[in-house]
């Protein structure tokens, strides 16, 4: 969902690069999604092209299996019977 919401910001504000909302909502996304980090260098992922939603697909697939492994340490950390 955090990947999906950041693809949508992009694909319907698409702010000027230069922009405040640029710089903080890519500096989220960084931190947030950590799979985008891998994808800096698409420099043809424009929004509206097809390369801009493989890229988020891939992205939301990323972080869908490391939310999950976290989620999987954290629960199996809490939940543990203490012998």
């Amino acid at each position: 969902m955090i990947a999906a919401a950041f693809a949508m910001f992009f694909q319907i504000v698409d702010p000027a690069p230069d922009s405040q909302a640029s710089r903080g909502s890519g500096i989220a996304a960084l931190i947030l999604c950590p799979g985008s980090l891998l994808f800096v260098t698409f420099i043809d992922a424009e929004p509206g092209t097809s390369g801009f939603a493989f890229m988020w697909v891939m992205v939301a697939l990323m972080n869908a299996g490391l939310y999950g492994v976290i989620g999987i340490v954290i629960g199996r950390l809490a939940w543990s019977s203490d012998n």
